[in-house]
């Protein structure tokens, strides 16, 4: 299961897009999590199950989605920061 500032790190973003301390990624959390709650209700006709996190200092309940919903969390994720960065290897 695989909530947003876990995917986020995941791929390889800035560790600011996934902290909620962070003014921006803060911004970019919550607008994730909209898209992303609406594109998996699309897909399964109910809400996202809950998981407690550890985020912000605290554990908090926070959507978290199955690894068969990737796509979608991907793609919510491009939408609102682009795509993720390219790591360079030599």
């Amino acid at each position: 299961m695989w909530s947003v500032g876990e995917r986020l790190t995941e791929r390889g973003y800035p560790p600011r897009y996934a902290n909620a301390r962070d003014e921006r990624g803060h911004g970019y959390l919550v607008r994730i999590g909209k898209i992303m709650s609406q594109k998996f209700q699309q897909r399964h006709a109910r809400q996202p199950m809950r998981m407690s996190r550890y985020v912000d200092g605290a554990v908090r309940k926070v959507c978290v989605y199955p690894a068969g919903d990737l796509d979608l969390l991907d793609t919510a994720i491009e939408e609102v920061v682009g795509a993720p960065p390219v790591i360079q290897t030599t």
